[in-house]
């Protein structure tokens, strides 16, 4: 049974670096008619002062959003191919100083047999690394203090946990969240040190497959399971019922629910500000008569913004990054439409009340394959000269990548870079590392710029 909709509390760009915060009264203007929809918290242990949450990502930022951390022209950078034993999957990176020697990112590269390979990148090239485990069922997650993947028993195989303030979180095959508690960088990737530690355990349905993201004390994501939709593009029959936001400063739970008589049908939303104080949630929608559509999910009042629908029932769309995407810099949410038919690039703008569609291109691009479980199929930044984002994406035949550029007449190609084969895997970039990278069949391609 779908929750009902929720209302929340104001929700600065500030804050946002504390919490999702839950409140408001009946008589709060602009406000949805229920009642906030509150979880009771779990056994509360004393709060620890926080750790780093550096991590790398097959989504590149912890928020969801697919952004990386790049300045300069991507026609300069300099391209690197390294051979892997098999069909790499998924690709994930992040900066690392181990304070002994010149590596800027270390990355791990899973393969489709389960195995993982680890590769430094450095100012002179690609390098192979140790790192462990050597075996992994979900999408890995890179530690940036030490040469490991962050793992947990629990995890359900098709995600991975993510650190937050002291303590691991991830999704359990029961549809579980826990909170691990961790005391030290040590004991983030040596779990043997913490399994009996105090832990909080909150059951929220949430998908199998649905990755954690985070604020810097809120994590997100897609729970209340349900197969009301079964469409199943994207690896299975379920999709989201709602967002679930955690706020670890008071461990309440709180649930935003979609369009009323459609799902959440992705993996993870996206948290970011877009063009208003109150954080938003992006994300697509679908139902079975109109397809899908963008929203976005206003956190102070609960108000749903939301894009035009695809029109046909089973029809998806790809909701890739929020950026700096428009031609004097305004912030647009990039999707993909139709990307197993089509695949036509579109750029929204939020109004008041909607998202408004404001460019797209002529497609060809394929940013998911149907069926997987990999939506990381795109990455945005300013791959060009000057401080516009770009959006990267995957041709039709996923041998090239696309950099696709906003101007006032519509969408522009910017430039077409060679993958060096069919793309096998999700496209990701090391954080705080102008490094890029993606796999085809027997290899990995980096692309390294200047930093």
């Amino acid at each position: 049974m779908r929750p009902p909709r929720s209302r929340f509390s104001r929700l600065s760009r500030r804050s946002l670096l504390h919490t999702l915060t839950v409140g408001g009264t009946a008589g709060l203007a602009g406000c949805l008619d229920s009642l906030p929809r509150r979880d009771p918290p779990a056994t509360p242990y004393p709060e620890e002062v926080p750790r780093s949450d550096g991590a790398g990502y097959t989504h590149t930022r912890r928020s969801g959003n697919r952004v990386a951390d790049w300045r300069g022209d991507i026609t300069e950078a300099a391209a690197f191919d390294v051979n892997v034993p098999g069909t790499p999957v998924w690709v994930a990176g992040t900066a690392i100083d181990f304070g002994q020697r010149e590596v800027r990112s270390q990355w791990a590269v899973a393969l489709e047999d389960g195995s993982v390979r680890g590769y430094y990148v450095t100012d002179d090239g690609v390098e192979s690394a140790e790192i462990g485990p050597d075996r992994l069922d979900g999408p890995p997650v890179v530690s940036s203090v030490a040469p490991r993947l962050l793992t947990h028993p629990e995890s359900s195989p098709y995600t991975s946990p993510i650190p937050c303030r002291k303590q691991l979180v991830t999704v359990g095959d029961d549809g579980v969240v826990v909170f691990q508690e961790i005391t030290a960088e040590y004991d983030l990737v040596h779990p043997d040190h913490w399994l009996d530690k105090p832990r909080r355990v909150f059951d929220v349905n949430a998908l199998p497959d649905a990755r954690i993201v985070s604020s810097r004390r809120t994590v997100c994501l897609f729970g209340d399971a349900t197969d009301e939709y079964g469409h199943g593009a994207l690896g299975d029959s379920l999709e989201g019922g709602s967002i679930v936001a955690i706020d670890t400063d008071d461990w309440m739970v709180s649930r935003f629910s979609p369009p009323e008589g459609t799902v959440f049908e992705g993996t993870a939303p996206i948290v970011t500000w877009l063009d208003r104080d109150p954080a938003q949630l992006v994300a697509t929608a679908s139902d079975a008569q109109d397809g899908a559509r963008v929203v976005a999910i206003d956190t102070d009042t609960g108000a749903i913004r939301s894009g035009p629908p695809v029109g046909t029932g089973n029809r998806w769309r790809h909701t890739l990054a929020v950026d700096s995407f428009g031609p004097n810099g305004e912030e647009e949410i990039a999707a993909v439409r139709t990307p197993h038919i089509g695949g036509v690039a579109e750029f929204y703008r939020p109004t008041d009340n909607a998202l408004e569609l404001v460019a797209t291109d002529n497609g060809g691009y394929q940013s998911h394959v149907l069926g997987s479980r990999n939506l990381d199929g795109g990455l945005s930044g300013t791959f060009s000269d000057g401080n516009q984002a770009l959006l990267l994406v995957p041709t039709r035949d996923r041998t090239e990548l696309a950099f696709l550029r906003r101007v006032s007449s519509g969408v522009e190609r910017y430039e077409t870079l060679p993958i060096g084969g069919k793309l096998t895997t999700n496209i990701a970039g090391a954080n705080e590392d102008a490094t890029i990278a993606a796999g085809s069949e027997g290899r990995v391609r980096f692309w390294v710029g200047q930093r």
